[in-house]
Parts: structure tokens; sequence; C-alpha cells
């Protein structure tokens, strides 16, 4: 095996890792379609996070404008509502900083063409610590192979 597919199979690796970490959401709710954006994707406490949806009417897949979107926050100890910001058609965000790990249960509602529309996903904010085995992760295992190419 060559350094170069040695270096191909570390990018590879750092890639997968990416991928598996992303906070993505979708769900069709009675004719409207919403995805769920987090950036960052893994949040940690005390981090500005910026919440975005997209809303699309199912069948056209036209961007589409509601009434009185807001967003809920919850953990075990309370719950945060927040109301959205619109800057254009079918697109609402909304920052906020999780004050503390575990998991969170975010709601989301809204009004569109007389009715009330929600869902709820889930947002797993962990401490900056784990981030130390997401970098040790890959270099950990790009030795590993190293060895076994020495070792053929």
């Amino acid at each position: 095996m060559k350094t170069s597919h040695l270096f191909h199979i570390f990018i590879l690796l750092l890639l997968v890792i990416g991928i598996a970490n992303g906070v993505y959401y979708s769900s069709e709710t009675d004719g409207v379609y919403v995805t769920v954006e987090i950036e960052p994707e893994t949040p940690t406490p005390g981090e500005m996070v910026k919440i975005i949806l997209h809303l699309q009417n199912l069948s056209s897949f036209e961007a589409i404008d509601v009434e009185d979107m807001r967003i809920m926050t919850s953990i075990d100890t309370g719950q945060i509502i927040l109301p959205m910001q619109n800057p254009h058609k079918g697109h609402y965000e909304e920052y906020y900083t999780f004050p503390q790990e575990g998991k969170y249960t975010v709601k989301y509602t809204f009004q569109y063409e007389g009715q009330l529309h929600g869902d709820e996903f889930f947002i797993d904010v962990k401490s900056n610590y784990n981030w130390v085995y997401m970098i040790l992760l890959p270099v950990i295992l790009l030795f590993i192979i190293i060895a076994v190419y020495r070792m053929k």
C-alpha cells in the first residue's frame, strides 16, 4: 500500500466522521415539507447555535410563508419559547445558546392555511471534551494503518 493510499484512507475517515455527526431533520405534516438545519452541526454548551427551518408546499415544493412560527426548546430543567425570524420566503431562523449539556427536545409550531402544524426533534448538546475523541480517533486509526503497512 502506497503512502498516497494511506492519505486517501485518512481523508475518507475524516469525511465519514463529519457526515455521521451532522444535525439535520425533515418531516412532512399535512401538506407541508419542513427541513431543519442546525449550525454548527454539533453544538456545545454556551455556544450560539443557529436553528434554520425551510418550509415548502408538499405538492408543488414551492417555498411558503406561514403564520405564528414558534420554536420551543426544553430539557429537564424547563422550556424556552422563541419567535422565529423570517428573512425570506419559506425560511425561518433563530439563534439560541444551549446552557448545558444534554438531550434537548426542540418543538416547532406554525399556522398554515388555517391549520396548526408542528413536530419535534432532538438535539444532543455535548461538551467540548467529546471533540478530543473526534480528533484522536482518526489520528489513532492512521497510526494503526501505518503500523500495519510497515509490518508487511
